[in-house]
């Protein structure tokens, strides 16, 4: 069942408990939604970040490649791109 983040109750968005709770209070759904920004037409971002969680580990993605990225639907070159350097960034 997909469903728009409009559809969520308000204080149970990702960057709503992000301001209210902060970002140690996130599941790792949630900060990786708000990494995304959006999901894609017939998936929302919660769903979208959902669906990858469920495929890779969070050591996953330390070695994950931009192609890897760019093979689950939904994750185009941007948001790939953002992915990477996140991860990229956390490294360092």
């Amino acid at each position: 069942m997909s469903f728009l983040i409009k559809e969520v109750p308000f204080d149970s968005r990702p960057r709503e408990r992000f301001k209210e709770y902060g970002v140690e209070a996130l599941s790792n759904q949630e900060l990786l939604s708000i990494l995304l920004r959006c999901g894609m037409k017939n998936k929302s971002v919660i769903e979208l970040s959902t669906e990858i969680l469920c495929n890779y580990s969070l050591n996953d993605f330390k070695n994950i490649s931009f192609d890897g990225l760019r093979s689950i639907k939904g994750i185009g070159e941007v948001k790939a791109m953002i992915l990477i350097c996140a991860f990229e960034f956390s490294k360092r």
